[in-house]
């Protein structure tokens, strides 16, 4: 092999290597970093090795070789090493890096001096792809996701100031809220949205706890869903796709733990309790916008949901079938936690008197 091709597969490992790099700060480019960054890795060493000797023209080359093995060895486990901390801590290999290792490469190498076409050739097919893809933003850069996007939302509009995200682990607040969460996950958040005050509902739970028609038409009108709520109308928001993306964050929040909720479902029972509350008053305040005022499955909301309400005077009752206690439970359940995957919320602000109340008033209404 002559010195002009040595030089030219160096440069060549520094392309493999460099396009592996560029890849790995994309999300999407990774596997195929992942086949580049070895064979890149495999050319780079074995040439750091016979370069500087076999190629050096000194009387003694095998020597000189061994020699260099040992300088060239130490530098290459370094660069790489460099290589993967910045990948694993940073999340990304900057760019700046690998134009920096490229200029250290072309000089040591000598590669300014006259090369063959061939050898250029060779050479352009690996470091074009990797200029392309140097130039080529980022999957993240050039598209975030509507969670991401809800998320700068969420923040943007001081949602933090009245709602949480984090159910402390005292027994009012998982009662009311659901179980405990964990803090460390909370805190790495950037930037943390463990919630200023608790004048709003916690959100931690919320993507199981609310439909995605609900939260839609909560943030347009919600005194029309929550009676005396407090929380501005946020209409604008959906003049554009900031609603929408912020109803797919406030989805995304735990909306895997639809088991563990279900199973915390199943266990809870209202308390026995002399106190007395209103079912009609009850109903006709939180139910008759979705059920309507006859129960009938006719509110003024029912055309803008996804799914027709119940028609809870005739049924059927697909969610709540039967009779007794059996059946009371399970209208006392979906009243308190909602049924996750439709747009029927819970009710978790409600004292068990309210619930038993209105479970009672509702299991009436099936026997007449």
């Amino acid at each position: 092999m002559k010195k002009s091709s040595g030089r030219g597969l160096m440069i060549c490992a520094w392309a493999l290597l460099a396009l592996a790099a560029l890849l790995v700060n994309s999300p999407n480019g990774r596997s195929v970093a992942g086949w580049l960054y070895p064979l890149g890795v495999s050319l780079y060493s074995a040439m750091l090795v016979a370069v500087p000797g076999w190629f050096s023209g000194a009387k003694d080359a095998r020597a000189a070789a061994w020699r260099a093995a040992w300088i060239f060895s130490v530098a290459g486990w370094f660069g790489s090493a460099n290589g993967i901390a910045m990948a694993g801590e940073l999340q990304r290999v900057p760019v700046m890096f690998i134009v920096i290792a490229g200029i250290c490469v072309w000089l040591a190498t000598g590669f300014s001096k006259a090369l063959r076409w061939r050898n250029w050739f060779m050479v352009a097919l690996v470091v074009l792809p990797a200029l392309i893809a140097g130039r080529a933003k980022t999957a993240a850069e050039i598209a975030p996701t509507p969670i991401e996007r809800g998320r700068a939302v969420y923040v943007a509009e001081g949602c933090i100031n009245c709602h949480s995200q984090y159910v402390r682990p005292i027994a009012l607040d998982e009662a009311t809220w659901g179980s405990a969460g964990k803090l460390q996950q909370v805190l790495a958040g950037k930037p943390v949205l463990i919630g200023n005050r608790r004048q709003g509902p916690d959100l931690q739970h919320v993507g199981l706890r609310r439909s995605e028609a609900w939260l839609k038409i909560h943030f347009i009108e919600p005194r029309t869903l929550v009676p005396g709520s407090v929380m501005p109308s946020y209409a604008h928001l959906f003049k554009d796709q900031r609603g929408d993306d912020l109803v797919a964050y406030l989805k995304s929040l735990d909306a895997d733990r639809a088991f563990e909720i279900m199973g915390e479902r199943e266990q809870w029972q209202p308390s026995t309790s002399a106190k007395k509350a209103d079912a009609k008053h009850l109903f006709a305040n939180h139910c008759a916008a979705c059920h309507g005022c006859d129960a009938r499955g006719g509110g003024k909301l029912a055309s803008r949901l996804i799914r027709p309400p119940t028609n809870l005077a005739d049924g059927p009752y697909l969610w709540t079938a039967g009779e007794g206690e059996d059946a009371w439970q399970r209208v006392a359940r979906t009243i308190k936690f909602g049924l996750p995957g439709t747009d029927m919320p819970g009710h978790e602000v409600f004292d068990d008197a309210m619930i038993r109340a209105l479970s009672d008033e509702l299991m009436s209404w099936r026997v007449k």
